[in-house]
């Protein structure tokens, strides 16, 4: 028995090394253009040429910064003007944007600003096709184990009784790992929708480009090609994202507490209460540091360079988001605590020693 233990624990580590390295070793990838710059501390603007030969069907911008100071932005502009992406650095940093949208061959402006004293290096490059993302290796990896997970449930359930600990572990392990899995992707799937939405509402959605999940890089969503959008309507489609999986989680609250009195599973209350606290935590972590300006995103700033009417108004509307956020997210980690403590010894339970033979 030990033996086989022995195996087990090296099959565990093996496993995890494989894991570590599909998702930290970096894949080389195509380049249509490089740009290294040094920052001095002083502002100012450089508008970089791009020239494309051919067609890309899914251009991607890249930004990696080395700052001890100040911040860098680079904007990549399409050629129309709501197409526009624009990324930040700060620090020691690395973001990437796809745009979801062809380009044709011809001439691009990639915009690079300095702001606030920058100082260090930056590298920006422009890339044919979206590169093998950190996001798609670990929706691999996650993959891959709830695949195995499921097999050894089945396998568990068909070999050992129904009280057995070592089926009741093999359970619990595939419902941990089919939830992070499902966590991983329901806000993703949930802020994709709401740009989609805010872009079929002005006839801009390609919903074929768009990428939910991120199996071709980075989430996304999908820009109709050759369709215009008035500066109001960039501001509702920016922050359609941040904003929508907010609305779904207060929808989520308003029928779990309208429903309270018939619930019977208290997986199922866990699972449906981790759900609203996901969509709602983003909101209440992010939403008000991006508002006082300690942070911004692409989105925040699509917002908010866009809003119709004063800065600080934009600003209040977030903040006023956020804070009625607070109250159904603690409410719902409140009651996840108590379902803990009662799922807490059938947990125990499942993972004692298992029994030989």
């Amino acid at each position: 028995m030990a033996k086989r233990g022995g195996k087990i624990r090296w099959y565990g580590l093996l496993a995890v090394a494989g894991g570590a390295a599909l998702v930290l070793v970096p894949i080389p990838t195509k380049k249509v253009f490089t740009h290294q710059g040094a920052c001095t501390g002083t502002p100012s603007v450089e508008v970089l040429k791009i020239r494309l030969d051919r067609p890309i069907e899914n251009i991607n911008l890249r930004l990696a910064s080395r700052l001890s100071a100040g911040e860098v932005r680079a904007k990549l502009i399409s050629g129309e003007s709501w197409a526009s992406f624009s990324l930040q650095g700060r620090g020691s940093h690395i973001e990437s944007f796809s745009f979801g949208k062809p380009f044709q061959p011809g001439v691009y402006d990639l915009e690079v600003k300095e702001l606030k004293g920058a100082q260090g290096s930056y590298v920006l490059e422009v890339l044919p096709e979206v590169p093998v993302t950190t996001w798609q290796r670990l929706l691999a990896v996650l993959t891959v184990v709830v695949a195995a997970s499921a097999v050894w449930a089945w396998m568990a359930a068909r070999r050992y009784a129904l009280g057995d600990a070592r089926r009741r572990t093999a359970t619990w392990q595939l419902r941990l790992f089919g939830f992070a899995l499902f966590a991983m992707l329901l806000y993703p799937i949930v802020h994709e929708t709401g740009h989609n939405l805010g872009l079929a509402a002005f006839g801009a959605c390609d919903i074929w480009r768009t990428d939910f999940i991120g199996l071709h890089g980075t989430p996304h969503s999908g820009y109709r090609a050759g369709a215009e959008l008035a500066p109001w309507q960039r501001s509702i489609v920016s922050v359609g994202g941040p904003v929508f999986p907010t609305l779904v989680g207060f929808a989520l609250f308003a029928a779990w507490r309208l429903c309270g009195r018939t619930r019977r599973s208290l997986l199922f209350e866990s699972v449906w209460l981790w759900s609203t606290c996901l969509l709602l935590f983003a909101q209440v972590l992010v939403g008000i540091p991006q508002a006082l300006g300690f942070m911004h995103d692409g989105d925040y700033r699509g917002y908010i360079e866009n809003f119709p009417g004063p800065e600080w108004v934009g600003n209040g509307l977030m903040v006023a988001l956020s804070l009625l956020a607070v109250v159904p997210l603690v409410l719902a980690i409140r009651r996840l605590v108590a379902i803990g403590r009662e799922l807490l010894p059938r947990i125990r339970e499942a993972g004692d020693a298992v029994p030989a033979g």
